[in-house]
């Protein structure tokens, strides 16, 4: 039963609980999306809303929607980096 829990197969991959990549990868994405969050916000100081502008009319929804562009963005790069090192 530990082994299950520890690790699974899925087609020909196999993933660890404890792999130090993902556990890198992970704190790098987080990095992104509070980058991400801190720009959408300061986005949102920047252009205030005017009129009915849906992005910038609630510091909520931008700080959303930066955190998920920073966390894609780091992803990307993180992967195109990673993969040319190998």
């Amino acid at each position: 039963m530990y082994l299950w829990l520890h690790s699974f197969k899925l087609a020909n991959y196999t993933f660890v609980s404890n792999n130090r990549n993902m556990n890198k990868q992970t704190l790098i994405t987080v990095g992104g999306n509070v980058l991400g969050a801190a720009s959408g916000f300061v986005y949102y100081k920047l252009f205030p809303c005017e009129g009915g502008c849906t992005i910038t009319s609630s510091p909520y929804i931008t700080m959303l929607i930066g955190a998920f562009i920073g966390g894609f963005v780091t992803q990307l790069v993180y992967q195109i980096v990673y993969n040319s090192k190998s």
